[in-house]
């Protein structure tokens, strides 16, 4: 094969080293690069007004080939300056010819061309192109994010009505709606001691059968379901103080429920102290007589409590609504209830033990008077009972009337629940916006790249025909990570 035609393949890494190496051009031609760079910034500053250098000068680097073609555009613009030698007068020809000498002295040119082209192969185009991938990245994470933002949302929304639809209220007015509730919970409380009275027949049997069973031995020392018995015998707003001191109080000075307006006219009442608020206040000069010497008996006991047999804080709440008795009465309930499922088995057992047992043994007429009838019913309203006392709702009023504060506690922890929904639908929103910002500016990152990738291209055809001239023009191809860059 001819060695002419026999083309010259560089590899776009290595094409400045493979210039040096074959002495086109200097190692030092940075330096050199310098003083051109000056010469073609003050030759800026005096152009003509022409489309193509303004198109040319709006590039992101000005290099020889740019050069090369202001000063072919000078030559049009230019011509008037030309003389009878062929030489221009004008300052700006003359201007750029130097830059281009300069350029042309050592292949400064090609020096610089290979190093911007390396340049834009190895980082510029990867970064654009990096860029674009995180761009789309970020748009997959912001359209995941807003589809799960808006389940999180509709679930929060959802939770929330699921706890309004627990505590029976539409959510208008929370507060008002919770006090509302507890208000009327006297009226629960009639009903579950009407349901509890209908027991006292059960705690007879169960002391009973008990007493039957143990032969009487202990039955005098341990008393069994005493508040549930209490509370069979006597109105649903019997107080604490008369289940602990086994009187009834000389009065009750209950927590009191303030309603919104309550609240409202508190926090807007203020002491008016006049205009004049530089006016002394005259206390007289006159003494005040207190008269003969008052004796005040204070009346309590040794650890200093008052004994006026009022019931105050914890002892003026009814046993359905202390905490303490509350959960003593539902431990009752369930003690009571897991003796009567245990009897019903037992009644109900077709076991040959049992029917002799009750031959053999003569059991009181309190016990064998039952029937098994009648243990299911007390079983089923002792369940009924305990699930009434142990219900969500139930439990929220409860501590309400118990405790004033707590609808301040509750009612912030509903507000919060609600909150929810319209976190997460900002955030959604958020993640709109995001997804928008992220495409502007990928197609920003695009239309660079679309740029950059042309001028490389030109920049690539441009040192392959500068080479190829230098070795009587053979075929040069600038190959390697170049061809995947510009793909």
């Amino acid at each position: 094969m001819d060695d002419q035609n026999v083309p010259i393949d560089i590899h776009s890494n290595k094409l400045l080293d493979w210039l040096v190496s074959r002495r086109h051009c200097k190692d030092d031609w940075q330096k050199q690069v310098i003083a051109i760079r000056e010469k073609i910034n003050h030759a800026i500053q005096d152009m003509p007004e022409h489309p193509k250098i303004v198109e040319l000068l709006q590039g992101s680097y000005i290099n020889y080939f740019h050069c090369q073609q202001i000063v072919e555009i000078l030559k049009e613009t230019e011509k008037d300056s030309k003389n009878f030698f062929g030489y221009y007068s004008s300052q700006r020809m003359k201007d750029w010819q130097a830059v281009l000498t300069s350029y042309e002295k050592d292949n400064i040119a090609l020096a610089e061309a290979a190093h911007i082209l390396q340049k834009l192969v190895q980082y510029e185009i990867p970064s654009l192109k990096k860029k674009i991938t995180r761009n789309d990245q970020a748009i997959n994470e912001a359209m995941r994010k807003e589809t799960e933002y808006n389940k999180t949302a509709q679930f929060s929304k959802k939770a929330y009505e699921a706890e309004l639809q627990k505590m029976q209220i539409s959510g208008a007015n929370i507060r008002a709606e919770l006090m509302a509730l507890a208000t009327d919970l006297p009226t629960f409380f009639q009903d579950v001691q009407k349901q509890i009275s209908t027991l006292s027949p059960a705690i007879s049997y169960y002391r009973h059968f008990r007493n039957y069973v143990m032969e009487g031995a202990g039955a005098e020392e341990e008393k069994l379901l005493q508040l549930l018995e209490f509370t069979t015998s006597h109105s649903s707003d019997v107080t604490v103080f008369e289940w602990r001191q086994g009187k009834k109080p000389n009065g009750v000075e209950r927590p009191l429920l303030k309603s919104d307006s309550d609240a409202l006219e508190e926090e807007e009442d203020e002491i008016d102290f006049g205009d004049d608020a530089d006016a002394e206040i005259d206390f007289g000069t006159d003494d005040i007589d207190f008269g003969d010497e008052v004796q005040i008996e204070i009346v309590g006991d040794e650890s200093g409590v008052i004994n006026d047999d009022i019931a105050r804080g914890d002892d003026a709440l009814c046993v359905f609504e202390f905490r303490e008795t509350l959960n003593q009465l539902k431990s009752e309930l369930n003690e009571l209830q897991a003796f009567l499922t245990q009897r019903e088995l037992e009644e109900n057992a077709d076991m040959g033990v049992y029917a002799h047992l009750a031959s053999v043994l003569q059991r009181p007429s309190e016990i064998d008077s039952v029937s098994v009838t009648s243990i299911s019913e007390w079983k089923k309203t002792a369940l009924e009972v305990e699930s009434l006392l142990s219900d969500t709702q139930k439990n929220h009023l409860i501590m309400i009337r118990a405790s004033p504060q707590y609808v301040e506690k509750l009612v912030e922890a509903l507000r919060e629940k609600h909150s929810f929904e319209g976190k997460y639908k900002q955030l959604e929103s958020l993640m709109v916006t995001k997804q928008h910002s992220e495409r502007e500016s990928a197609a920003k990152a695009q239309s660079e790249l679309k740029v950059i990738v042309a001028s490389t291209k030109v920049l690539k055809k441009q040192i392959e025909q500068a080479i190829s001239k230098k070795y009587s023009n053979r075929p040069t191809h600038i190959m390697g990570e170049i061809a995947q860059a510009l793909a």
